[in-house]
Formats: C-alpha cells, structure tokens, sequence
C-alpha cells in the first residue's frame, strides 16, 4: 500500500474515534458519527489519568501525584522512543532498518503543510479527541501546584499546544 492509500483508506481514519466509542475493532468499524464523537469525548473525561507522550516526564510525574506518591527526580524518569525492530525494504533489494525509515518518513510529512492539512482534515475527530485529552490533562496538572513549579514541567508543557496557558499570569482564571 503506498502512502496516499494509507491516508485516503477509511479503515486507517479516526482510529481514536472507533476505539474510544466503542463502535467496533478500528481497524473494521465504520465510520463514526457525531454521536460517536460525543460518547468518545465522554470516555476520555472518565479516565482519571491522562498522560501524553509528548509530555511523557510530566505525566509519569502526575501519575505518581494522582496515586498519592512522593514526586520522582526527573533524571529518574527515563524515555526513549521504541524502535522499530523490522527492516522496511525500499526496493531494489535495499532494505534500511524500520526506524531510520519511520525518521525519514515524518521528516517527509513535516514538511507537506498540505498533506498534513489533509491527514488532520481525514481526522478531525480524532483531532478534536486529542484536544479533549490534552485539556484534560492540563486540568489534572493545575490541579498540583508543585508540579508547575518544575523546570522540566515547565519544559515540556509551556508550548501553546499543550499547556502554556497555566504558565500564561495573564490568564483570567
């Protein structure tokens, strides 16, 4: 399968959508509908945590303060992104390992501003889904004060697309 039928191919869209309402396994669902949208969003504010990977120190570090744990030293906290562990073959009998191919393929997409409008458009459930979680999860990180006062907290959520707006004094709260 190339690229543009992953993308164009309804099995591979709104995959958060059809798993958190329900509908069925993602891969096989249909599509979901509005109502599926609603009932999703609702599932995710059940969740008493919600941790990202984006903001993976900060939510290990928020999984220990909702469980009632003494806070962890960041340097303590260690992640590395998983590496793909199967060669991808390229053609012509040239294969690269999996993760060197996966770095070359985001680099590709990160810089088509069109492919990307359109990925998010095919997904705009699961777009707005992801915003849902990470307003959920800036909630549960206002709510440990201490935790904002980390450096590395800090860091990883002052961005305007996650949290900057707890680190923003001007704010109307």
């Amino acid at each position: 399968m190339t690229f543009a039928g992953y993308v164009e191919s309804p099995y591979y869209q709104h995959i958060l959508a059809k798993m958190f309402s329900g509908i069925g396994y993602p891969y096989h669902a249909r599509a979901p509908t509005p109502e599926d949208f609603e009932v999703a969003r609702r599932n995710i504010l059940r969740f008493t945590f919600v941790g990202l990977q984006e903001a993976f120190v900060t939510s290990v570090k928020l999984f220990f303060a909702l469980m009632g744990q003494p806070p962890l030293p960041a340097d303590s906290i260690y992640f590395q992104p998983a590496e793909l562990e199967r060669d991808v073959k390229l053609g012509h009998g040239v294969r690269i390992n999996g993760a060197q191919a996966y770095v070359q393929f985001k680099k590709q997409l990160y810089r088509n501003a069109t492919a990307i409008r359109h990925l998010q458009k095919l997904n705009h459930y699961d777009m707005a889904l992801y915003h849902v979680a990470v307003q959920a999860f800036c909630h549960k990180v206002s709510l440990f004060p201490c935790l904002l006062a980390e450096p590395v907290v800090q860091r990883e959520l002052n961005r305007p697309t996650l949290c900057e707006h707890l680190f923003n004094n001007n704010n109307k709260k």
